[in-house]
This record gives C-alpha cells, structure tokens and sequence, in this order.
C-alpha cells in the first residue's frame, strides 16, 4: 500500500511539473513570417480578422455556440490576418506587440463546441496562439482596436502588414 502511494504520489509530481512546463511555454519558439499576398484575384488573400469569440467572452464556453475562438494572451486586440475558402477560416497568422507575426494553430476540432464539425469544410474552428511566442501584454494595445503597433514597427519581412 505504502509503495502504491508513493508511486502515485510521484507521477502526480511529475505531471504537475511537466503541466507546468507547457503552460509556462518553456520551449523556445520565434516569429513566422506574414502570409505571402497572392496574385489576384485569389481565395487565400490573407484578410484581417477579428470576430472571434475569447475565453473573455461567455459565449466561447457555450458548447452549442458554432463559432469561431481564439485562445491568446493578446484575444481580439492585436492585427488577426486569416484565409479560408467559402466563409471557413483555414490559416491565422497574429502580431504580438512588436508586429512580429505567429503563425495560429487551428485545433483538430472547435473546442468546447460541440456543434458545425458536419458543415461544408469543417465549420468555424478555434484558433490558439503558440507556447512561448507571447511578450508581455501591457505593451502598446491601443483602446482594444484590432491593430497592431505604429507603422514601421517589429519584423516580420517584406510582407508585414505593420509596414504599410
């Protein structure tokens, strides 16, 4: 019984430190590079995005609401640019506070909600910013309006939109 206890007592341990470790975003990620602005007319032309719902929201917990989320330390008030295909979002790419672009992951399927997954392309999805990109939050976000930092900031290569 004893030995039981502490074997359990050690996996809970070591995963309360490997769960620490993800949330804390321990790995060492870097900025991606805006999405390319295709020839036109072009269905993947990257477009700002910004009506996703956010953990903020209490409609992004409601497992019947069929619409887009975003999970990030930065929620609606940072430059979103999306493609998709017929009103379905397909890839997002979002600024942190220097404009340095960061590639979304698009989760498997539209977590919490369990309704869409059986529409045309899969349905709205939800988005979530990666582990360990995020710089602190008390940066230059200017009245919540989805925009990213003054013009000419941050990288990103030719195509960042922060430039024009």
């Amino acid at each position: 019984m004893r030995t039981t206890i502490s074997r359990l007592a050690r996996s809970a341990m070591l995963g309360t430190a490997a769960l620490g470790m993800v949330l804390t975003g321990t790995a060492v990620a870097h900025a991606d590079e805006w999405p390319p602005i295709p020839d036109y007319p072009s269905y993947s032309t990257p477009v700002p995005t910004t009506n996703f719902l956010t953990p903020s929201d209490p409609a992004y917990w409601n497992p019947l609401v069929n619409q887009n989320r975003l999970t990030s330390p930065y929620g609606n008030r940072t430059l979103i640019l999306c493609n998709g295909f017929h009103g379905v979002l397909n890839e997002c790419w979002q600024a942190d506070l220097a404009c340095n672009a960061h590639k979304l992951i698009k989760l498997p399927w539209n977590f919490p909600a369990i309704v869409g997954g059986g529409q045309p392309g899969g349905g709205p999805g939800h988005f979530v910013y990666p582990i360990g990109t995020a710089t602190p939050v008390d940066g230059p976000i200017r009245g919540g309006a989805p925009v990213g930092p003054p013009a000419g900031a941050g990288g990103g290569g030719a195509n960042n939109p922060c430039h024009n």
